[in-house]
């Protein structure tokens, strides 16, 4: 009987459990596709947040015929004027470790014969982009993991895409501008047609929440999925919070 009980409050928990879907809007970006794209004559950047929290991850694509660098020292996430650096000058070890390590009892001293090797890697900062290739963002960022308060939020209905046969159900709803938004964010990356940098350009990428969508943990995640990445919300440009 205790038994029963337990799975019944857990199943009850799981389906009281309440997703945030958060909408995250620009004036100089599209989907396409998989991606949240900026494009102009020179680049192509192609941004994907989706992710619990939300992630600042993308690629940079060079659309010229000949390179282009990017200076990571003069790159920087800028949550709510807040910045964050994709580039420090510190060295990583990497390498393997052998030998053993054991307790002495008698003389209460701990004898240790590991031994390492490997080599120091230093973090790269200016990144060299071929003609017509791609580069990774060196390190990502969370947006939030806060929970957004809801309140004065709207009733609205939503209808589900996934099932066969469309099912409307209810959810709270909030929207935002470019002022009102809780949550402003942007990407700040310095290129150049040269390795010295003496001719520098830039790409300032602005971001902010425009939506929030409060559901369900299993309307969220649909008839048709068993986890979040498979949600039939997913896009490009949204992210999803958890209520813990």
């Amino acid at each position: 009987m205790k038994k029963l009980i337990g799975i019944l409050l857990l199943i009850l928990l799981v389906s009281c459990t309440k997703i945030q879907l958060v909408k995250i809007n620009t004036n100089n970006a599209t989907v396409d596709g998989n991606y949240y794209v900026y494009e102009n004559s020179q680049v192509k950047i192609f941004y994907y947040f989706w992710s619990e929290g939300g992630t600042m991850s993308f690629y940079i694509y060079n659309k010229l015929n000949k390179p282009i660098y990017i200076d990571w020292k003069k790159c920087s996430f800028i949550f709510n004027n807040n910045k964050y650096n994709y580039w420090n000058n510190k060295e990583k070890f990497l390498g393997t470790s052998s030998g053993t390590k054991y307790y002495n009892n008698f003389f209460n001293t701990i004898n240790d014969n590991t031994k390492f090797s490997g080599t120091r890697v230093k973090n790269e900062r200016i990144t060299f982009i071929p003609p017509k290739a791609l580069v990774k963002n060196p390190k990502t960022f969370i947006i939030s993991l806060n929970y957004i308060n809801m309140k004065n939020a709207i009733k609205a209905n939503e209808t589900k895409t996934d099932i066969k046969n469309p099912k409307t159900i209810k959810i709270l709803k909030k929207n935002f501008n470019d002022f009102s938004s809780p949550y402003k964010f942007r990407n700040f990356l310095t290129f150049s047609l040269s390795e010295n940098f003496t001719n520098e350009f830039y790409i300032n990428n602005n971001f902010y929440i425009v939506e929030i969508k409060e559901m369900k943990k299993s309307q969220f995640k649909g008839k048709l999925s068993n986890n979040y990445e498979n949600s039939p919300y997913k896009q490009p440009n949204k992210y999803y919070l958890i209520k813990k």
